[in-house]
């Protein structure tokens, strides 16, 4: 059968391989470790009571994250194909998961770009030395309500049982005033950085310092977007090992806090059983667990579809679990840490130290910068790290798998989308922005992620077929090995319990779980502001939209055989583009009698990379799994 555009697997030539396994480790972790682990763990922690979340959270990475993680760079690997095309390979009707994919990272990326560019903002105020204004309560941004360190000093010295002081006078902690107090760290996050208007329909007037920082943004994205993977590797050596300098120095200096104890033993001590049984406990658990160990979202299939068919991607997966754990780990402690000096100082409970959970980056961690020495330079190199962290590339990669012929206008391409999703955050950077970004924080990915790794696993699992997949390893990583490691090792059963069984079903009812929520609020030092319910239904578009792309790349596909005159029925087959359909088919060398007698549906096992994408022995005939 001869190759056709819609079947050939992209060339390596054309698509190229990583230079060095150490690279694509860096690239993986950098993806996997960034805002996911440093800023939005903690936020989801605190937002759920610190130890509740973290059970939940744990529960999700084993059964869930881990199984996941290795699953998709099995198959990426084996096929070195993106989302966009590696589900076509394998079945066409299921081609638009990968779509599903790439467009739920587009809406994350939206309003990601938004963080990083606050934190660019941040970066320029350590740079520019106006940082020291941010520890005073007496700039024009600053109110009443704002938590003078130096005066609640005093006050504690002077009378034990009068330790606040507020507007020029010391009062008690159980004072009701105590509730609207706020660092002055949290105010000007609010009324600076966010400029926040009183509700989502007043948009205001634009913030011009958020604006500017995702212009920037978004030409330095242009710039290494049209570079490509090749150098995301070398960048890692810098973006993927500084972050964890960094947030060692911070945790060492975090931990030595007057009342970290209290905040640490909130991350890390007894669960409130009532918030962890919570239904939104658990979603959002297990949608952390996807952003942190990119899941269910492409990234994952993107970058190790440039590995060489013989890398180990078991080790790969537990190095990125690992390096996820530390990440998470660091960055918990060290933000509750410093919640619990703030809740220390400010007489405040601790759960209620922060107005809202979002901007808890833009409190913690400079709080912590703040008492350290050489506050200056700590700022900006935190705050560079935040900026650097928000490199993706995962949807231009399904751009280009699926049309290897943009590849000749890669920057035409690149230049388009960059200005599609700069229009996009637009509203971000006005009065309402922090409104808009609470909804996407909220319902970008949350139904997506968990729809999509479900049917993942219908179609490797139970459609391909497990059985395939553990003998698609044995093509790459060896025959499976004996004793304990036959128990953990890359071949073991318990990968087999995990997804057939587990993965799918925790997957499936989170999935189902995310469909209760009858309004949309976002809790506010004066109480719980409430979304109209234009919101909410935007809220649902934006959650559910990603996936009508899988009906109609189906519709698309549908077409195109028509066209070509190919029965419909193909569309549930593996195609001859599968690197393992010769062997499943049969064609090839026929003489390995251990392979034969190990599997019956397997007649071979071609272990020539030179022919694992022939497809022209003049077999057009293709395999359906029930």
């Amino acid at each position: 059968m001869k190759k056709t555009s819609d079947t050939e697997e992209i060339s390596s030539s054309k698509r190229g391989f990583w230079d060095n396994e150490t690279e694509y480790h860096l690239s993986v972790l950098g993806l996997t470790v960034g805002l996911g682990s440093v800023w939005r763990f903690p936020t989801l922690a605190y937002k759920n009571g610190g130890s509740a979340f973290l059970i939940p959270y744990i529960i999700c990475a084993v059964f869930v994250g881990l199984p996941m993680l290795y699953l998709e760079m099995v198959v990426s690997q084996y096929t070195n194909a993106g989302p966009s095309m590696i589900f076509k390979h394998y079945i066409p009707a299921f081609q638009g998961i990968g779509w599903t994919m790439a467009t739920t990272s587009i809406t994350i990326a939206i309003y990601y770009c938004v963080v990083v560019a606050w934190a660019g903002v941040y970066f320029v105020l350590y740079m520019s030395g106006r940082h020291k204004q941010l520890i005073k309560c007496d700039n024009e941004w600053n109110d009443i309500f704002c938590i003078d360190e130096y005066e609640t000093g005093r006050c504690r010295k002077f009378n034990a049982l009068l330790p606040i002081h507020f507007n020029g006078t010391c009062i008690s902690d159980t004072n009701e005033v105590v509730k609207r107090l706020m660092s002055p760290f949290n105010q000007y996050f609010m009324n600076v950085t966010t400029k926040r208007s009183s509700n989502i329909d007043d948009f205001g007037e634009i913030n011009w310092m958020t604006l500017v920082s995702i212009i920037f943004l978004y030409m330095i994205n242009f710039i290494i977007l049209i570079e490509g993977y090749k150098y995301l590797g070398k960048i890692g050596y810098v973006t993927t090992t500084a972050p964890y300098l960094i947030l060692t120095i911070l945790f060492t200096r975090a931990v030595t806090f007057e009342g970290a104890v209290n905040g640490i033993l909130h991350f890390l001590g007894k669960p409130n059983l009532e918030i962890m049984f919570k239904r939104e406990t658990w979603i959002e658990a297990l949608v952390q667990i996807c952003y942190s160990m990119e899941v269910g979202y492409g990234g994952i299939l993107t970058l190790a579809s440039y590995n060489y068919k013989n890398n180990n991607c078991y080790k790969s997966a537990w190095i990125v679990v690992f390096g996820n754990i530390l990440m998470s780990g660091l960055a918990g402690i060290t933000v509750f840490a410093t919640l619990g000096y703030l809740s220390h100082h400010s007489g405040k409970p601790l759960e209620k130290v922060v107005s809202d959970g979002l901007p808890l980056v833009f409190v913690a961690y400079p709080e912590a910068i703040a008492r350290m020495p050489y506050s200056k330079i700590w700022g900006m190199l935190f705050f560079a790290m935040l900026f650097i962290l928000g490199i993706c590339e995962c949807f231009f990669t399904c751009i280009y798998d699926r049309f290897p012929r943009t590849r000749k206008c890669k920057w035409f391409i690149v230049a388009c989308f960059s200005l599609t999703l700069f229009l996009l955050s637009i509203p971000f950077a006005t009065e309402s922005g922090f409104y808009w970004f609470t909804i996407y924080d909220m319902f970008c990915g949350t139904a997506a992620a968990s729809f999509n790794i479900t049917l993942e696993l219908i179609l490797f699992i139970y459609v391909y077929g497990y059985r395939n997949i553990c003998d698609d390893l044995v093509e790459m990583l060896g025959e499976p090995q004996r004793g304990w490691r036959s128990l953990f090792g890359p071949h073991s059963l318990l990968w087999m319990i995990s997804w057939r069984f587990l993965t799918p079903i925790i997957t499936a009812a989170v999935f189902m779980m995310t469909f209760y929520r009858e309004r949309l609020t976002l809790e506010t030092s004066t109480g719980a502001h409430e979304f109209p319910a234009w919101a909410l239904n935007f809220a649902w578009f934006l959650s559910l939209s990603p996936i009508a792309a899988i009906p109609f790349i189906f519709v698309g596909n549908a077409l195109e055989f028509r066209r070509k005159r190919r029965p419909l029925v193909e569309l549930f087959m593996i195609q001859p583009s599968l690197p393992s359909y010769n062997r499943i088919m049969g064609i090839g060398d026929k003489g390995n009698n251990e392979e034969q007698s190990r599997s019956n549906d397997i007649t071979n096992i071609d272990e020539s990379s030179s022919t694992r994408r022939d497809t022209s022995n003049g077999d057009e005939q293709l395999v359906h799994f029930s």
